[in-house]
């Protein structure tokens, strides 16, 4: 297997197991809201999930309102001063709606 390709899988795997075993109600969730928690973890990694009022709310079965915290995920450091990037903003209203709205049923 090429570097490359492992250096992309090897994480996207561990945030994967990082979901399956925190999540406590993962089994019950759809695709849709698996893959904005993958994301989050993804992007934001382990220690910023595991530390989040999003898991905290989700362990709780508020499944709802853990999706409703993507947005405020949205900020960056540039230039040194903490600020609302807009793709950290459009990436957190994307994935607040595809968690809340796009469920199956």
């Amino acid at each position: 297997m090429c570097l490359p390709l492992l250096s992309y899988w090897l994480p996207m795997t561990m945030a994967i197991l990082t979901a399956m075993l925190v999540l406590v109600y993962w089994p019950s969730y759809d695709d849709f809201t698996r893959a904005t928690f993958i994301d989050f973890i993804w992007n934001k990694g382990e220690g910023a999930f595991e530390a989040s009022t999003m898991l905290t709310l989700a362990n709780r079965g508020q499944l709802e309102a853990a999706c409703r915290q993507n947005p405020r995920w949205n900020k960056g450091t540039k230039n040194g001063v903490l600020q609302v990037l807009p793709g950290l903003q459009s990436r957190g209203d994307s994935n607040g709606e595809i968690c809340t709205d796009w469920r199956l049923q």
